[in-house]
């Protein structure tokens, strides 16, 4: 029994120990089987680690070698401090140095609404503070509240205004205590002190100070100058280094721009053609003056007009006709007031064309000035299948020389100078006169002329473009033309500025005067200005004379094509002064107008003689006086002063200059002081003209004044007498055409008023 225990546990024990030694056995096989991959594993672990040191290697390489300059420079840049120096715009001016825009120095009022808080963090009083800034800033209080209680970081509450409203608005924070979230910016901002004066040449800045339209933009780069900067080096903590000191690259101001614009003329014009416009109830006008001997543009003016300083603002329209208008339809209308339309619009020029036929035909030898019978009006010309009528068809003008041609603006006439002429040579001069291409003035948005094709043009077509209809030139296109036909033949670029100046050197750079070719000979330039001469003494172009000036021009009165839609009449007028040695050219256009004529001699030529007069008068240029000039310059007074003076003394003096004296209250102590005397002292009055003196403390009576064109001299005696109203008249013979001011005018009593007498013509084209 106990042997049978013994074997059993012996077996046991065997079996365990055969199980022992079998699994170390296994374990040995393992460990060679592993023993002979270890070599395989270190060499995948070798391998790697070298593909990495490699990588490793390229990429410190590449870091050095290719990229090194670049990252030097990014961590150069990253330690660079840049403080921005703006540059000034330059200045645009007149010719004469008068200010046209300039830059100033202003403040932009921002709001963060997240952080706009009181005193000790304290809320504000919202509603207070933008009922605050729409007193200070006439700006709505509804639009400030939306701003301030949005969620954007910073708004915008008032931008570029004066220092004299921050001024205000640094009193109401104070009054409320509001201590963080209101920012004052400095800003810069651009004026126009003329306003809407030459708004049309100069246009305007966006509100970064870019130019958006006119000379501001045409002539960008040269107003805005270089920025400037203040560099500096700084530590990781971004802390100034001693090591390296500032580095200073100084901004360079915008130049200043002269422009060849006479301002002070440039008003005066503008005011004239909107009295034109208004008074003849045309649709526009414009009006440009220039120098022939030099191509300078003196005044280009357009009407209506827009404010430079407001050019967004819309004008003969109500806010509530606006606001129904999509965005697009607004832009229309903005761009249509801010383009400038003697350079942009084209228009068919009537009869003042016909003064470029008379070259062409003096030119060509194929007709003198004066050749008895040279041409034949029977009141209506046949050119193929069409009959074209004479203005005067009623009474026609029959056998004419080129002269009188000229004179009565007669179309049958020319119609047979362009046929003489034919095609080929009216379009080679068509050419050399500028009239097929732009002129190239140094402005935006120049217009090319719209032409019948050489090749399409037919006998009825030569006929229209003999007499200046059916096609069409901008106004810039021909005022040079006709510069080019008084400055002996020689056709120049017109010139809007007159120079640049470096602001910083104050070198000057000057426009030169460019001479583009000789289109007709200095004999046939003569023979023009003559004949422009008898014009006005003797044609149509009476009512633009001035008198002591020898002024040439020719009317023009383009018509609507028969059965045209949408058609208008155009009158116009051209003069130059003087014609024995010319200095200025003008040119007056007026579009659609329905007043009680709408010939270009009756309209526009006494626009265009009254601005002749205060050109002339201006410049100083040596006038023949004729006679009864001279004797009412002799007759006349100029009143003396009698303010501070008793009424008794005031009396005296002026009636011992042959004046009568009008006082306000006539039963004033007469040694009562004169307060006020009309007209000023210094103003020229014919004898028997009335001085009114109003006493010192009292208010001077005013008068309404009442419309006057139209009436004779007699009849306009008697109103002003009435009225006790002065008045000077230029002219003697028929009625008045221009008054200044104008009717409706608010006056005081004893003030003067301007009134152009002119004969009353039945107009041509």
């Amino acid at each position: 029994m106990a042997d049978n225990i013994y074997i059993r546990n012996s077996r046991e024990q065997y079996n365990k120990l055969q199980k022992r030694l079998k699994k170390k056995e296994e374990i040995k096989k393992k460990r060679i089987l592993n023993d002979k991959k270890m070599p395989k594993r270190m060499l995948f672990l070798l391998l790697g680690i070298v593909i990495l040191f490699m990588i490793l290697i390229g990429q410190f390489a590449k870091l050095q070698l290719i990229e090194g300059s670049k990252l030097k420079e990014k961590a150069r840049n990253q330690q660079l401090l840049k403080k921005r120096i703006g540059a000034k715009r330059g200045n645009i001016l007149d010719r004469n140095g008068e200010v046209l825009a300039q830059s100033v120095e202003v403040d932009t009022v921002t709001v963060n609404p997240k952080l706009l808080k009181g005193k000790r963090n304290k809320e504000i009083n919202k509603e207070e503070f933008a009922q605050a800034i729409e007193k200070i800033f006439s700006i709505k209080k509804e639009e400030t509240l939306e701003k301030i209680n949005s969620n954007k970081d910073v708004v915008t509450i008032a931008p570029k205004v004066e220092k004299d409203k921050i001024h205000e608005l640094e009193e109401v924070l104070k009054k409320m205590e509001i201590t963080a979230g209101v920012n004052i910016d400095k800003d810069i901002k651009r004026i126009y002190p003329y306003s809407s004066v030459a708004s049309n040449i100069i246009g305007f800045v966006r509100e970064d100070n870019v130019g958006q339209e006119g000379l501001e933009k045409k002539l960008d780069s040269t107003l805005t100058g270089r920025e400037g900067r203040i560099v500096s080096q700084s530590d990781v903590h971004r802390n100034l280094t001693k090591e390296n000191p500032e580095q200073l690259i100084k901004a360079e101001d915008g130049k200043n721009v002269y422009l060849t614009i006479d301002i002070k003329m440039q008003t005066m014009v503008e005011k004239y053609l909107k009295e034109a416009v208004k008074h003849n109830n045309a649709r526009d006008g414009m009006a440009l003056v220039m120098s022939p001997k030099t191509g300078e543009v003196l005044a280009m003016a357009n009407e209506p007009t827009y404010d430079l300083n407001n050019p967004r603002t819309p004008i003969n329209v109500t806010k509530e006709e606006w606001d129904k208008l999509n965005e697009n339809d607004k832009m229309d209308r903005l761009y249509g007031r801010w383009k400038n339309k003697p350079i942009t619009d084209v228009y068919d020029p009537g009869s003042t064309f016909k003064l470029i036929t008379s070259a062409m035909g003096l030119e060509e030898g194929v007709t003198t000035p004066d050749k008895p019978g040279d041409f034949y009006c029977s009141g209506v010309q046949r050119v193929y299948d069409r009959e074209i009528k004479c203005w005067r068809f009623y009474n026609p003008h029959g056998a004419q020389t080129l002269r009188q041609a000229l004179e009565n603006s007669c179309n049958p006439a020319f119609i047979q100078l362009g046929q003489r002429l034919g095609v080929n040579k009216f379009y080679k001069y068509l050419h050399s006169f500028g009239l097929t291409e732009r002129t190239g003035i140094d402005l935006l948005g120049e217009s090319n002329s719209i032409m019948h094709k050489e090749s399409s043009v037919g006998p009825v077509e030569l006929a229209t473009l003999s007499f200046g209809q059916r096609f069409q030139v901008t106004p810039i296109q021909l005022i040079t033309a006709i510069s080019a036909l008084v400055n002996e033949g020689k056709l120049l670029v017109p010139q809007i500025v007159h120079k640049v100046e470096n602001t910083e050197n104050g070198s000057q750079q000057i426009t030169e005067k460019k001479e583009v070719r000789q289109v007709v000979s200095k004999e046939t330039s003569k023979q023009i200005l003559d004949m422009m001469k008898s014009v006005v003494v003797e044609g149509t172009g009476k009512n633009a004379g001035v008198p002591g000036y020898n002024v040439g021009g020719k009317s023009g009165t383009s018509e609507p094509a028969e059965g045209a839609k949408g058609g208008e009449y155009v009158a116009s007028f051209v003069a130059v002064v003087p014609t024995e040695n010319p200095e200025y050219v003008v040119l007056m256009i007026l579009r659609d107008p329905k007043g009680k004529s709408i010939q270009g001699g009756q309209i526009v030529a006494p626009v265009v003689g009254q601005i002749l007069k205060e050109i002339l008068v201006d410049s100083k240029l040596a006038k023949k006086q004729n006679a009864e000039d001279q004797t009412a310059q002799v007759k006349s007074a100029l009143v003396k002063s009698v303010v501070d003076k008793t009424v008794a003394e005031a009396t005296e003096i002026l009636k011992t200059q042959g004046l009568e004296v009008v006082v306000k209250n006539n039963k004033t102590p007469e040694e009562t002081k004169v307060g006020v005397q009309n007209p000023k002292p210094g103003t020229k009055l014919e004898p028997g003209s009335k001085v009114y003196l109003t006493n010192a403390g009292e208010e001077t009576d005013k008068v309404t004044l009442p419309e006057l064109k139209g009436m004779n001299i007699e009849q306009i005696k008697q109103k002003l007498k009435s009225l006790d109203l002065n008045y000077t008249l230029s002219g003697t013979e028929g009625v008045a055409m221009i008054q200044n001011p104008s009717a409706g005018a608010i006056v005081e009593k004893g003030a003067v008023i301007n009134i152009t007498i002119k004969p009353v013509l039945r107009e041509a084209h």
